[in-house]
């Protein structure tokens, strides 16, 4: 019995899947291992490349640098300079003796560095050769080189034009086919009276070069770019497939080092790798198993109660649907899953609805909350206990739960949130006030047929705006429910009619809403139903319900606010109503002359047109320019473009985008800047959803080249 729990499925179930997730984390860590051991093979063998081609190129200048300086060496021997003009001194001067020290000076040279097989001095105009073992005349010495005759004449042609370091090329020449041949003038003048020729051995060229190379520098060779032929060549290259070259150009001759580097082939190969990888893998293979061991050990019990527990609730099961025991943790963590998912979601229209715009606004696409900043947003405020009151509902024919009414409307989307025990918050979001009203008036039905108390805030364009609806409609539901303030008759869909009547400049139902509210409060204030403070009450309430209408209409005119702000100086009751009366009909005047204007619409659309790439444009920065309303600035737009606002600013940001990407002359984080957004996220949210494909998908399907820069 004391190890009894091996003949259980349970701790073998647990045995493997702790083994198979030991196993996946480790071959994790060795797909990384194995990755970084090859980048690092791969970076090592590019600078052991590297360096060899440096090496190599250095060796050869050094040998091209040496001829330079022996020449100067000699320029500045006294010898040299007697044999350019005294002829006549060389039999006498120059004896055996003196003869015999300048070709030693000679071979000193040519021992010091076994790369020059020979080097001699030619004065072709005196018929002197001077080298380490002979003092000649020209054709006599090369003669014993192995010049022919005619070798001989071609050869003192060519170098008489030579003013400068030159390699001289006669690959059929006997006398040097496996040599190079260097030529240096000892005066640079146009024509030098000596010249210094130096045979450079291939041989030995090869012999350092290849000691130089890599195992991946497949092939090296020195190509004279004048004539195009090959001065020296490693073995000869053999089929290979793709090879990389490398080239360096020459300081002192016309050359080309060119390097040939087959990437297939590393410093250190795989084999040895793996090797290490496989050591490695047995002894994890042996701690894993034990490590799986040991966790299936001590978790077993605990597991074993809980499947117990997950059977018997299957047994219970009513639905009929046999569910095995993943199936139903799974369901678990499904609806836990879904909680904490629906927690975030309210959490984020929460701070909305407390002015936490700039925090929130690039979360919405991904809890997918419907709201977009080209929206009008109103928020209500809901008594809980009054409409979760099912009762109530069994009293009407039809069905009229505000949130039936708010599905019933297929334009607008809505978010519903819980702020505290008694109340929650809806959150309604529309594309055109005609959509608002048409919900207020059933809101209004709503209340009057089931006794509902709602609290709406004011109407605002723009996600930040529905922070301030929530102030609002809070501000209304504190002082007039709250309080127990509310005696007074100034109904919820009058005060929406009057809000309206604002926005649409109509100045007759205004006037006779005021007049009806003024006949109904005054009945009421004489029969004593409400007191003096109570009429006062309505008087601020109608003043409120005018200024939050006037902040979207007359903005920018700030004599109607300062004449709205001396309503309580009058001296009477009935000048007060007057002074309300005066108000509603200058704003409804400036709207009609704001609305009969028709050069705004061309100004307006030239100016987005002109500025779309600035960041700071907004409908408030319309407004404060142009002294127009936010509403009148979308008619204005609708009229002439039939897009809003902020409709017609993102298609020209979008147009502008597209066509900046498909230039490909700009990167996704230069076009983000040049069509006015202000981050990256913002960009990608706006150009998916205009196009239905992100920025780095679009460039890559159209095979661009933006992405990469």
């Amino acid at each position: 019995m004391k190890h009894a729990y091996i003949r259980s499925l349970t701790f073998w179930r647990l045995l493997a899947s702790y083994f198979s997730l030991i196993a996946a984390v480790f071959l994790v860590i060795f797909l990384y291992t194995w990755r970084n051991n090859i980048h690092e093979n791969f970076r090592m063998t590019q600078e052991d490349n590297n360096e060899a081609v440096s090496a190599i190129a250095s060796y050869m200048e050094s040998n091209l640098s040496e001829i330079l300086i022996f020449a100067d060496r000699l320029n500045t021997t006294t010898w040299v300079h007697k044999l350019y003009v005294d002829m006549d001194s060389i039999n006498v001067e120059f004896d055996f003796m003196r003869r015999s020290d300048i070709g030693r000076d000679f071979l000193f040279f040519t021992e010091s560095n076994e790369t020059f097989r020979k080097l001699f001095l030619i004065y072709p105009y005196r018929d002197i050769c001077i080298s380490q073992d002979v003092w000649a005349n020209i054709n006599t010495y090369l003669g014993i080189l192995g010049f022919k005759q005619q070798e001989s004449e071609m050869f003192l042609n060519l170098i008489t034009n030579i003013n400068s370091i030159t390699q001289i090329e006669n690959v059929n020449w006997e006398g040097f086919r496996d040599d190079i041949m260097v030529i240096v003038p000892t005066e640079g003048i146009q024509k030098p009276r000596a010249y210094l020729c130096t045979l450079i051995s291939a041989d030995r060229i090869s012999k350092n070069v290849n000691q130089l190379m890599t195992p991946s520098l497949v092939y090296a060779r020195i190509v004279n770019n004048e004539t195009g032929n090959t001065v020296f060549e490693t073995d000869s290259l053999k089929a290979q497939s793709k090879l990389t070259v490398i080239t360096r150009d020459s300081t002192y001759l016309d050359w080309t080092y060119e390097f040939y580097i087959d990437e297939k082939i590393y410093s250190i190969t795989n084999s040895s790798i793996l090797k290490d990888m496989s050591v490695f893998a047995c002894a994890f293979f042996l701690g894993g198993l034990g490590l799986a061991y040991f966790l299936a050990w001590i978790t077993y019990r605990p597991v074993s109660t809980l499947m117990k527990k997950i059977s018997e609730r299957n047994k219970q099961n009513s639905s009929g649907l046999k569910k095995n025991d993943y199936m139903i943790i799974g369901e678990s963590f499904d609806r836990l899953t879904f909680e904490c998912d629906e927690m975030t979601r309210a959490n984020c229209c929460r701070k909305l609805l407390y002015g936490y715009f700039d925090q929130n606004a690039d979360n919405l696409d991904k809890l997918h909350i419907p709201f977009e900043n080209e929206n009008f947003f109103q928020t209500y405020i809901v008594l809980s206990e009054s409409v979760k009151d099912e009762s109530r509902l069994k009293d009407t024919a039809k069905k009229t739960h505000l949130e039936s009414i708010l599905n019933n409307m297929p334009e607008l989307r809505y978010e519903t949130i819980d702020i505290a025990k008694d109340e929650y918050v809806i959150i309604a979001a529309f594309r055109d006030l005609a959509t608002a009203q048409k919900l207020n008036t059933s809101i209004q039905q709503l209340i009057v047929n089931n006794c509902k108390i709602v609290f709406s805030g004011s109407i605002r364009q723009g996600i930040a705006g529905i922070g301030v609806s929530y102030q609002y409609a809070h501000k209304k539901y504190l002082y007039l429910y709250k309080n127990n303030l509310k005696k007074y008759y100034y109904p919820l869909e009058w005060e929406y009619q009057l809000i309206f009547g604002l926005r649409a400049g109509n100045a007759n139902t205004l006037r006779n809403i005021l007049k009806e509210l003024k006949r109904e409060n005054e009945h009421l204030l004489e029969t004593g139903a409400i007191s003096s403070e109570d009429y006062l009450r309505l008087l601020s309430s109608i003043m409120d319900s005018i200024y939050h209408a006037m902040e979207d209409i007359t903005k920018k005119d700030h004599s109607v606010f300062d004449d709205l702000m001396t309503v309580f100086t009058q001296s009477s009751v009935p000048q007060i109503w007057e002074k309300f009366d005066t108000v509603c009909r200058t704003i409804c005047s400036r709207i009609a002359s704001q609305e009969n204007i028709p050069r705004y619409g061309e100004e307006l659309i030239n100016y987005i047109d002109q500025n779309f790439q600035c960041k700071d444009i907004t409908l408030s920065l319309m407004e404060d320019k142009f002294g127009l309303s936010s509403n009148t600035i979308n008619k204005i737009f609708k009229t002439n473009t039939r897009e809003t606002f902020y409709t017609y600013l993102t298609t020209k940001r979008m147009k502008s985008a597209k066509r900046l990407l498909e230039s490909g002359e700009y990167p996704i984080y230069k076009v983000v800047d040049m069509t006015g957004y202000t981050n990256d996220s913002t960009f990608r949210r706006v150009f998916s959803r205009y196009f239905g494909v992100k920025p780095k998908e679009y460039v890559r399907n159209n095979n661009l080249k933006t992405l990469y820069r």
